[in-house]
């Protein structure tokens, strides 16, 4: 009787420490999932940034060749007076605020990511930290399962 007594602590033991372990290695393969979608995020902001200064580029780009357009018309209708001056500078400083609202828009999506990947990061931060725990909750486990089992068997 007392082998049984014997057996069924050490399983109980090994038991514990080896579910400590599984939650041990599960937190870690957590942790490494959330640094990875926190690299994610951070390449997502860097990408949002190159398309945003790609984008104003563009707009700049497609705005300059309008005003060019503009004034040619201007010329070659021959109203190119002081009103139509004062059209022209409107829409060079129209164009010049559409140029700065798609680069906001697109710093605003980088700091979306780059606030996700900070988010990420500390659950990855709190994902290695239950890992040990878990590690030592296993341990800690099996010596008060074989404290306890040891006591009622040999103890009374």
């Amino acid at each position: 009787m007392e082998i049984f007594a014997i057996v069924s602590l050490i399983m109980t033991a090994v038991s514990s420490i080896a579910s400590g372990i599984i939650n041990s290695q599960n937190e870690k393969a957590a942790a490494k999932m959330y640094d990875y979608q926190a690299a994610v995020e951070e390449e997502n902001a860097r990408a949002a940034r190159r398309q945003g200064a790609y984008a104003e580029d563009l707009q700049r780009k497609q705005s300059r060749q309008k005003q060019a357009a503009l004034r040619a018309s201007g010329y070659e209708s021959g109203v190119a007076s002081g009103t139509f001056y004062d059209v022209a500078d409107q829409s060079i400083l129209g164009a010049e605020m559409d140029a700065l609202a798609t680069r906001y828009n697109y710093e605003m999506k980088a700091v979306d990511s780059l606030n996700q990947s900070s988010v990420y990061r500390a659950q990855a931060k709190q994902a290695r930290k239950a890992s040990s725990q878990a590690l030592v909750g296993g341990f800690l486990g099996a010596t008060a399962s074989t404290m306890n089992q040891a006591y009622t068997y040999w103890g009374k």
